[in-house]
């Protein structure tokens, strides 16, 4: 925003060019890292339409400008970058995860959730499991903690304020109970939309019995890489929902890895040129929507 401001002035433009900004590239590397995950092109394909459709990445984060526009990027760049690194075990890409990891951590505290799901992946993965063994991992989650290391002193010299605050602001509610975990649920299927929730879910069934049956070893890790950082977060965020007041955009990058298993869900479920025709032209609306609505919401500055 500061560097916003320097360059255009103080506008409600130079505000939220940062979350437009972030958003745009968001948009390829959920491209990239469905097509590492998966070799598909088309699966790829379909990932971008499901993020640009969905409410809250399409019309919400976009324009604007909260802690989430830097922590999904470096999400996207650290898992993009982890998967890289588990395939080549290079140490320069052991750096590189913990530089995006803790600019996550930077950016927003819901990061923390980040290195638990590695964790779990790197268990419940057979061929990457050996990693745990050797000091890579611990390496990366250390670089993680030297960038995020600003953050952890000043709280330290200031009574943890920010952490308590975002404990306490994220983990009470007066009024626990079912009521309060449907509210929750509900939103996230509102501002996801309801048939990308419907398919979400019907896509975590399929990528969790390709997982069981294990037809192709390679499709297999790819799904559950993508698994391990999407199931774990936002089942978290449903059942925290029972006794916790849940903001719809908490569990924003729990839908980073969901999207290329929708995208290969889509690909694995789908045939037919016609259709694909007429998916490739809902996407283009998609994109011309998206801009719209962002240039409405500037409308008044720009003007």
């Amino acid at each position: 925003i500061c560097l916003a401001d320097a360059l255009f002035g103080k506008s409600q433009l130079s505000v939220r060019l940062g979350s437009i900004i972030f958003s745009f590239f968001d948009g390829f590397l959920i491209y990239y890292l469905t097509y590492i995950l998966f070799k598909s092109r088309r699966a790829a394909f379909f990932s971008f339409l499901f993020y640009l459709s969905a409410v809250i990445f399409g019309m919400v984060l976009s324009v604007m400008m909260l802690p989430d526009a830097p922590l999904l990027f470096f999400t996207l760049l650290f898992l993009i970058v982890f998967y890289k690194t588990l395939e080549n075990n290079k140490p320069y890409l052991w750096i590189m995860s913990g530089i995006f990891l803790g600019l996550a951590f930077l950016s927003k505290y819901t990061a923390a959730l980040i290195p638990p799901s590695a964790l779990l992946y790197l268990i419940f993965s057979k061929r990457n499991r050996h990693y745990l063994k050797t000091f890579y991992p611990y390496a990366a989650l250390a670089v993680a903690l030297l960038v995020f290391s600003p953050v952890i002193y000043w709280n330290a010299v200031h009574n943890f304020i920010s952490f308590r605050f975002q404990l306490s602001h994220g983990f009470s509610h007066p009024t626990p109970g079912i009521p309060l975990l449907l509210a929750g649920w509900l939103g996230q299927v509102l501002v996801i939309t309801p048939f990308i929730y419907i398919f979400l879910i019907a896509s975590f069934i399929y990528a969790i019995e390709k997982i069981l049956v294990k037809k192709e070893k390679k499709e297999s890790e790819s799904i559950l890489f993508a698994l391990c950082f999407s199931f774990p977060i936002l089942l978290f965020f449903v059942i925290n929902g029972y006794s916790h007041r849940i903001l719809v955009h908490w569990p924003d990058i729990g839908y980073l890895a969901a999207f290329p298993i929708m995208g290969f869900a889509a690909d694995s479920l789908i045939n037919g040129k016609k259709l694909i025709k007429i998916m490739r032209y809902y996407v283009y609306f998609a994109i011309f929507f998206r801009f719209f609505s962002i240039l409405r919401t500037l409308q008044s500055d720009l003007l």
